[in-house]
């Protein structure tokens, strides 16, 4: 039982630290891309269709992050 607590305790630990440097990710995330993406003046719609789809797939995978730990610290207890 207490091996539980103590993977749980560090679970949530884990998940506070880890959200809570997630919250500036996106911003220099969108700086990034932005960045990168200058190049792409000629075809435009294609590079907003990328940015688009690079950022969309960079939240989904914080969120399943996210919940994994949330669903690890809950079926530990």
């Amino acid at each position: 039982m207490s091996k539980l607590c103590i993977i749980s305790i560090f679970t949530w630990v884990f998940l506070i630290s880890f959200i809570k440097e997630t919250w500036l990710i996106p911003r220099y995330f969108a700086i990034f891309l932005r960045e990168k993406l200058k190049f792409c003046n000629k075809n435009l719609i294609f590079c907003e269709y990328h940015k688009k789809f690079v950022y969309n797939f960079y939240w989904w995978f914080i969120n399943a992050l996210k919940w994994a730990f949330f669903f690890l610290s809950v079926v530990s207890f």
